[in-house]
C-alpha cells in the first residue's frame, strides 16, 4: 500500500514528523484487540525502513515499509503482508488517512 503526502515544511521537520508518525499510525486503531510489539525503525539520510508486528490474541501478523522524506512529500511504502489480507478495504483506507493526519 503506498501514501504520498504533500508537506509544505523543511525536510529536517518533515523526517521528524515522519519518525513520531510510525510510533502512532497503528494506534488505537478501530481493527479489535491489536497491539503493535517489535517495533524497529532505522534511517539512512531520507529514507526510514520500519518493522514492527501486529499481535492479535495468539496470533502475530509482520508490518514492514519505508518512508522517503523529498523536499516536498513524504512518500510511505507500506507493505501489511498477510494482515493485509485480513483487513477489510476500510481499515486500509483508515490507516491511510492517519498517516496523511499525522503528517500534515
Amino acid at each position: 500500500m503506498r501514501v504520498s503526502v504533500t508537506h509544505n515544511k523543511a525536510v529536517a521537520q518533515a523526517i521528524e514528523s515522519a519518525d513520531q508518525a510510525v510510533d502512532q499510525v497503528f494506534k488505537g486503531l478501530p481493527l479489535g484487540p491489536v497491539e503493535i510489539v517489535e517495533q524497529q525503525k532505522q534511517w539512512n539520510g531520507r529514507v526510514m525502513t520500519f518493522q514492527m508486528t501486529a499481535k492479535m490474541g495468539p496470533f502475530k501478523y509482520p508490518i514492514r515499509g519505508t518512508v522517503e522524506v523529498t523536499d516536498q512529500q513524504c512518500i510511505i511504502d507500506i507493505d501489511l503482508m498477510t494482515l493485509g489480507r485480513l483487513l477489510p478495504n476500510k481499515a486500509q483506507e483508515v490507516i491511510a488517512a492517519r498517516w496523511r493526519g499525522l503528517l500534515t
